[in-house]
């Protein structure tokens, strides 16, 4: 395979420069950036999208960023995150506003987006 091959350039598609990869058995885009190879990567599900992360705790803006890449905090929005499947420590729950939560394998979060108080 020669270099243009490589990066689709003879295809005339055009290559994704935002660090996300498609996506294995799954077809899910997963992030490949900000991965330090010393740290443990996981598979956590947003809003029933899956996404690769690394480390063991997740802040809530990044798991707001990830539901909604484009999300304004203008305009009164309030974000309630959930999680179930959770590891043993805390199994399921709702993180609190700039909280961080432990994370396990397969965890799932439910990020609910709302303009009313």
């Amino acid at each position: 395979m020669d270099e243009e091959e490589k990066t689709g350039a003879s295809s005339g598609v055009p290559q994704r420069t935002d660090g996300v990869e498609p996506g294995g058995s799954s077809g899910v885009p997963q992030r490949t950036d900000d991965v330090e190879p010393s740290r443990s990567v996981c598979t956590i599900v947003v809003n029933g999208r899956e996404h690769r992360h690394a480390g063991d705790s997740i802040r809530r803006s990044e798991l707001a960023r990830l539901a909604y890449p484009d999300l304004s905090v203008e305009g009164g929005r309030s974000l309630t995150v959930a999680y179930r499947d959770g590891p043993e420590q805390n199994p399921r729950g709702v993180v609190p506003h700039d909280g961080l939560v432990r994370v396990a394998n397969g965890q799932a979060f439910n990020v609910s987006l709302t303009d009313k108080s």
